[in-house]
């Protein structure tokens, strides 16, 4: 019976880094496919900070199940950490979540639940291109018609401005519109302020329903303040707005794998802008609802660790230093990277340093990425993206060499 099934696929991204790992021919090769923070071997770092947390739970553990909802200490400091509230707003509606992709499984299917009560099939809208999750999260796996808006100009290395305009306002009414708080995976190229009020005015006139992915809060720039610009501001304007008919309607989908490093704990919280008692009590109950159904309770290890920190002053400054680290080494390795190809090559090489996060989208084609892979042994995406941690100050000549060489620089 199980023969009926189709034929075993790797996903892309882990593919790749299997192909690394099996490599026994380059003895310096170098991974630069996965998006972890890793150290000079490769390994994901775990914060000192982190470390303390872990050890502090540790001495007095909690083993036993959490509610659907998750821990409501931990739905109240991340919604604080995120929208910078004072108090819980109760308009918000809070739930924990296994990471950044169980908060965006809640939100697929809190859309779908509304949507099915006024269309056939509901639609979301990525940005070309997009982390991939986003497409078989919501086509596959919640039957969504998924399409694409403009963002990427290759030509230019730059968002094409023109186009995302062109199908944002273009885009059906009532569609779930998927956006990236910072650090857009995979591009790095962020949004303008005035393309993201754009945004709001357009999810406003046709009433959709707004998801902003946050995965990178503190990690992208080192500035909690401005990595959560948009969200901030979708809520100031939910807020403000009166009028029902006008109010913007979102959902932030956060996760603490990269800025606390908790990957492997699948920690994360979905937010949901719900102006009105009735419209807050109906929307967790339905969350709620769904979690149950989907996980049941979500892993308790990661929030216990966020708690300890950002419960205690001390620990979180130390974590917030840590942080501003952690986007200052990028920084730099996109600099250094930057200097070493115009050095090496006679291209500007400047939107590496406009890209800001986890990914640089480098604008090589993907018969010179294979060529990487095969000839030199690094390992990228055929779609030019790179995990900017995966460059050290010690192999980003050898980066740089390697793609000069199959530029025929």
């Amino acid at each position: 019976m199980w023969s009926e099934l189709p034929p075993p696929e790797d996903d892309k991204i882990f593919g790749i880094a299997k192909e690394y790992r099996n490599d026994k021919t380059h003895e310096q090769k170098v991974n630069l496919s996965i998006g972890a923070y890793v150290d000079e071997s490769g390994k994901a770092i775990c914060f000192k900070s982190v470390q303390k947390a872990m050890s502090n739970c540790a001495k007095d553990p909690e083993v036993g199940y959490l509610m659907p909802r998750g821990d409501l200490v931990f739905c109240e400091l991340s919604q604080k950490l995120l929208f910078s509230v004072p108090e819980v707003d109760d308009r918000i509606v809070s739930i924990q979540a296994p990471s950044g992709t169980g908060a965006l499984t809640v939100a697929a299917n809190l859309c779908k639940e509304l949507f099915s009560r006024t269309a056939s099939q509901p639609v979301a809208y990525v940005s070309n291109p997009t982390w991939p999750i986003h497409k078989t999260l919501f086509g596959v796996q919640c039957g969504y018609v998924v399409k694409e808006y403009g963002y990427w100009d290759a030509a230019k290395l730059t968002i094409d401005d023109a186009k995302f305009r062109s199908d944002m306002d273009s885009a059906n009414e009532h569609s779930v519109i998927i956006t990236h708080a910072c650090a857009h995976n995979p591009t790095g190229q962020d949004l303008s302020h005035e393309q993201w009020e754009f945004v709001f005015d357009v999810c406003r006139r046709k009433q959709h329903i707004l998801v902003i992915d946050c995965a990178y809060q503190g990690f992208a720039s080192g500035d909690f303040e401005r990595d959560a610009w948009a969200v901030r501001r979708a809520y100031e304007i939910g807020v403000q707005t009166e009028n029902q008919k006008e109010k913007l309607c979102f959902i932030v989908c956060q996760s603490y794998a990269k800025n606390m490093g908790l990957y492997g704990h699948r920690c994360g919280c979905c937010h949901i802008f719900a102006p009105g008692k009735e419209s807050a009590e109906k929307v967790l109950s339905m969350a709620s609802k769904i979690a149950r159904r989907i996980w049941s309770n979500p892993p308790r290890m990661g929030s216990d660790v966020v708690k300890a920190i950002l419960l205690d002053p001390q620990l979180k400054q130390e974590w917030i230093q840590e942080l501003q680290g952690v986007s200052e080494k990028i920084r730099l390795l996109r600099a250094k990277l930057r200097t070493a190809l115009e050095q090496r090559t006679p291209m500007d090489w400047a939107h590496l340093t406009n890209q800001i996060g986890m990914f640089a989208y480098t604008g090589l084609r993907p018969d010179q990425c294979k060529r990487l892979r095969a000839e030199y042994g690094v390992y990228l995406l055929d779609t030019g993206r790179i995990s900017v941690p995966g460059c050290t100050f010690e192999n980003i000549d050898y980066i740089a060499d390697s793609i000069s060489s199959v530029l025929n620089c």
